[in-house]
């Protein structure tokens, strides 16, 4: 995301929001509840006739009381559980469904897949109580309340792609003249007037996202009532530096003093997006060098992708925040059928609640862990909470 799409962000939703970002609820002061959605898969297949029996929760390695856990497809509760409350002046926790969904696209062309994922989002997953915000390279749109009451579906998918395809049609502009440049001066034996570095520059300024934009987006999201689910569209990084560096006759070390000031503090944005209660999905694409099949979406690790400089670094950090919060790293060239994937991931998934045992808003870090008993499933959630 560029500077200034995240200075638009900030600009136009700072100001509406006000509601505390952490996920707990309290009991008139008496007790304290975390929430933490949780996923648990048997292969490919997600398990929905768990029981608050079934699971087991721990903080800091500690064992945890369960409170109450609900079973939750897109925004309606299936089935719920909880304990009786222990006096009749306090409250069992009660789950805010509530969706806001967040699509950024950090990507150097529109692709016409691209545009049915924003259709099958609008015509079909969008639920008619959700809030909807989709970042550009450029700005922040949010869906008005009263849009799908006034405008039909296929109207409001037909403005916000036109919306999206201009903003990156005109960052991709920018950025081919500025690579368009850059060439022209490296082939020449000229160098007056701006310098390669100077222009080098301005494209990792208009393009990459940073640790300071990370965390400062964070920040706004903080203040998102209810469920957050945030799904990040970046194009694999390998295809621009190709685009930079092609016939300029560079070294591997030049390449190297493109990105060495590329850095991340993983493990804090790692806490800030799961102690905001952020579902981050990467959906990461790139040619599947690995596949001839455009609907193929694979997860995959960072280590496969260390040996592609730009793209192994990001992937990595991208990666390891969406695991921190619950979410899914897919691969795919079809944006559309990861999107769609990442979707089902995130409409379904257990609502747990549980009250820490000695707790002390002493503003630490607590870890969770949450496993199924006796069983050997996938189960994803987030990493935990600031205490405060």
């Amino acid at each position: 995301m560029s500077k200034r799409s995240l200075f638009y962000l900030l600009i136009i939703l700072a100001p509406i929001f006000f509601f505390s970002g952490l996920q707990k609820y309290q009991e008139e002061a008496l007790a304290i509840n975390i929430s933490v959605p949780v996923r648990v898969f048997d292969g490919q297949n997600f398990i929905e006739n768990l029981t608050k029996e079934d699971f087991l929760v721990y903080e800091d390695g500690v064992p945890q009381p369960i409170t109450a856990v609900y079973l939750i497809k897109k925004t309606r509760i299936i089935h719920q559980e909880a304990e009786k409350p222990r006096q009749a002046e306090t409250s069992l926790p009660s789950p805010n469904l509530a969706r806001r969904i967040v699509l950024v696209f950090e990507i150097n062309e529109f692709l016409p897949k691209c545009e049915e994922a924003v259709d099958f989002l609008i015509k079909e997953a969008l639920q008619p109580q959700d809030k909807l915000t989709v970042i550009t390279p450029v700005r922040a749109y949010n869906l008005k309340g009263e849009a799908l009451q006034r405008l039909s579906r296929e109207a409001i998918a037909r403005q916000l792609k036109e919306k999206i395809r201009q903003d990156i049609w005109r960052v991709n502009v920018e950025l081919r003249n500025l690579i368009s440049d850059y060439k022209t001066l490296m082939n020449s034996q000229w160098r007056a007037g701006i310098s390669g570095q100077d222009i080098l520059y301005k494209i990792k300024n208009l393009k990459f996202l940073d640790e300071k934009q990370l965390i400062k987006f964070a920040e706004v999201l903080k203040n998102f009532d209810g469920q957050k689910h945030l799904f990040l569209f970046y194009q694999e990084e390998e295809l621009l530096m190709k685009k930079i560096f092609d016939d300029t006759g560079q070294s591997e070390f030049q390449k190297m003093q493109f990105i060495k000031d590329i850095r991340f503090d993983v493990q804090k944005i790692k806490r800030l997006f799961a102690d905001y209660g952020v579902h981050f999905n990467f959906l990461f694409i790139t040619k599947v060098k690995w596949s001839n099949q455009l609907m193929d979406v694979t997860e995959f690790a960072p280590q496969q992708y260390e040996n592609f400089k730009i793209t192994g670094e990001f992937f990595s950090v991208f990666y390891n925040l969406a695991k921190a919060t619950g979410g899914v790293t897919l691969s795919s060239q079809n944006p559309e059928a990861a999107f769609k994937k990442a979707v089902e991931v995130a409409e379904n998934y257990y609502l747990l609640y549980y009250r820490p045992l000695n707790y002390q808003a002493d503003g630490k870090f607590r870890q969770i862990k949450v496993v199924v008993r006796n069983r050997n499933y996938k189960v994803i959630h987030r990493l935990g909470y600031v205490a405060d």
